[in-house]
Protein backbone atom coordinates (compact mmCIF):
# COMPACT_ATOMS: atom_id res chain seq x y z
CA UNK A 1 0.00 0.00 0.00
CA UNK A 2 1.35 3.48 -1.20
CA UNK A 3 0.74 6.12 1.64
CA UNK A 4 -1.24 8.00 -0.64
CA UNK A 5 -3.40 4.81 -0.32
CA UNK A 6 -3.37 4.61 3.22
CA UNK A 7 -4.49 8.57 3.73
CA UNK A 8 -7.30 8.05 1.18
CA UNK A 9 -8.70 5.28 3.35
CA UNK A 10 -7.85 6.86 6.61
CA UNK A 11 -9.72 10.04 5.57
CA UNK A 12 -12.76 8.08 4.59
CA UNK A 13 -12.83 6.31 7.76
CA UNK A 14 -11.70 9.40 10.44
CA UNK A 15 -12.64 12.46 8.34
CA UNK A 16 -16.02 11.53 6.70
CA UNK A 17 -18.36 14.31 8.66
CA UNK A 18 -15.33 16.94 8.54
CA UNK A 19 -16.46 19.87 6.56
CA UNK A 20 -14.92 19.90 3.09
CA UNK A 21 -14.14 23.11 3.70
CA UNK A 22 -12.19 22.85 6.90
CA UNK A 23 -10.64 19.87 5.01
CA UNK A 24 -9.55 21.83 1.85
CA UNK A 25 -8.16 25.13 3.97
CA UNK A 26 -6.71 23.39 7.47
CA UNK A 27 -6.44 19.24 6.97
CA UNK A 28 -5.49 18.42 3.07
CA UNK A 29 -4.07 22.14 1.79
CA UNK A 30 -0.18 23.40 1.65
CA UNK A 31 1.22 23.57 5.33
CA UNK A 32 -1.42 21.50 6.63
CA UNK A 33 -1.74 18.16 8.66
CA UNK A 34 -3.70 14.72 8.29
CA UNK A 35 -4.48 15.32 12.07
CA UNK A 36 -5.96 18.66 11.77
CA UNK A 37 -8.88 16.73 11.86
CA UNK A 38 -9.21 16.74 15.53
CA UNK A 39 -8.27 20.21 16.17
CA UNK A 40 -9.42 22.47 13.38
CA UNK A 41 -12.27 19.54 11.98
CA UNK A 42 -13.68 19.01 15.51
CA UNK A 43 -13.49 14.66 15.26
CA UNK A 44 -14.20 13.77 18.91
CA UNK A 45 -11.24 11.47 19.95
CA UNK A 46 -9.19 10.77 22.76
CA UNK A 47 -5.79 13.12 23.29
CA UNK A 48 -2.78 13.11 25.59
CA UNK A 49 -2.64 10.24 28.03
CA UNK A 50 -5.98 8.90 27.54
CA UNK A 51 -4.98 8.25 23.61
CA UNK A 52 -1.73 6.95 24.53
CA UNK A 53 -3.35 4.71 27.37
CA UNK A 54 -6.44 3.49 25.08
CA UNK A 55 -3.26 2.57 22.18
CA UNK A 56 -1.79 0.52 24.35
CA UNK A 57 -4.98 -1.20 25.70
CA UNK A 58 -5.95 -1.58 21.61
CA UNK A 59 -6.54 -5.35 20.72
CA UNK A 60 -6.30 -6.46 16.99
CA UNK A 61 -4.01 -8.83 14.98
CA UNK A 62 -2.83 -6.26 12.93
CA UNK A 63 -1.99 -2.92 12.26
CA UNK A 64 -0.84 -0.60 9.11
CA UNK A 65 0.81 2.43 10.06
CA UNK A 66 3.20 5.05 8.10
CA UNK A 67 5.86 7.32 9.81
CA UNK A 68 5.86 10.43 7.52
CA UNK A 69 7.99 13.78 8.06
CA UNK A 70 6.65 16.52 5.90
CA UNK A 71 5.89 14.94 2.73
CA UNK A 72 2.66 12.76 3.29
CA UNK A 73 2.71 11.06 -0.14
CA UNK A 74 6.13 9.23 -0.11
CA UNK A 75 5.79 7.78 3.74
CA UNK A 76 6.63 4.38 4.18
CA UNK A 77 3.46 2.22 5.29
CA UNK A 78 4.07 -1.00 6.99
CA UNK A 79 2.31 -4.06 8.12
CA UNK A 80 2.34 -5.34 11.58
CA UNK A 81 1.34 -8.44 13.17
CA UNK A 82 0.58 -7.09 16.37
CA UNK A 83 -0.80 -3.82 17.59
CA UNK A 84 1.80 -2.39 19.85
CA UNK A 85 4.69 -0.60 17.88
CA UNK A 86 7.87 0.77 20.18
CA UNK A 87 7.06 3.56 21.21
CA UNK A 88 10.47 5.50 21.27
CA UNK A 89 10.60 5.74 17.82
CA UNK A 90 7.51 7.62 17.44
CA UNK A 91 9.00 10.14 19.53
CA UNK A 92 11.66 11.84 17.13
CA UNK A 93 11.32 15.03 16.36
CA UNK A 94 9.96 16.16 13.01
CA UNK A 95 8.42 12.66 12.86
CA UNK A 96 4.76 11.77 12.37
CA UNK A 97 3.45 8.17 12.98
CA UNK A 98 -0.39 7.43 12.10
CA UNK A 99 -1.68 3.71 12.98
CA UNK A 100 -4.68 2.06 12.02
CA UNK A 101 -6.09 -0.98 12.85
CA UNK A 102 -6.17 -3.11 9.37
CA UNK A 103 -9.98 -2.44 9.16
CA UNK A 104 -9.46 1.08 9.84
CA UNK A 105 -11.80 0.86 13.05
CA UNK A 106 -9.32 2.67 14.94
CA UNK A 107 -6.50 4.78 14.75
CA UNK A 108 -3.88 6.16 16.88
CA UNK A 109 -1.60 9.48 15.90
CA UNK A 110 1.59 11.27 17.19
CA UNK A 111 2.21 14.30 16.26
CA UNK A 112 5.68 15.63 15.24
CA UNK A 113 5.00 18.19 18.14
CA UNK A 114 4.53 15.71 20.49
CA UNK A 115 2.44 16.29 23.50
CA UNK A 116 1.58 19.99 22.79
CA UNK A 117 -1.12 18.30 19.96
CA UNK A 118 -1.82 14.97 20.73
CA UNK A 119 -1.06 12.11 20.56
CA UNK A 120 -4.62 11.69 19.39
CA UNK A 121 -6.75 7.73 19.27
CA UNK A 122 -10.01 7.66 17.44
CA UNK A 123 -12.04 4.40 17.42
CA UNK A 124 -15.13 4.43 14.94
Amino acid sequence: MLASEFFKKWYAAFASNVDPLIMREKVTGRGCFPWHIFTFGKVQCLSGDEALKAYLNSNTDEIVYVYVGFDYKNGAVKRRKNNIIELTHLMQEGTEVFIASHDFSWTFVWTHEGYLFGPYFLKV
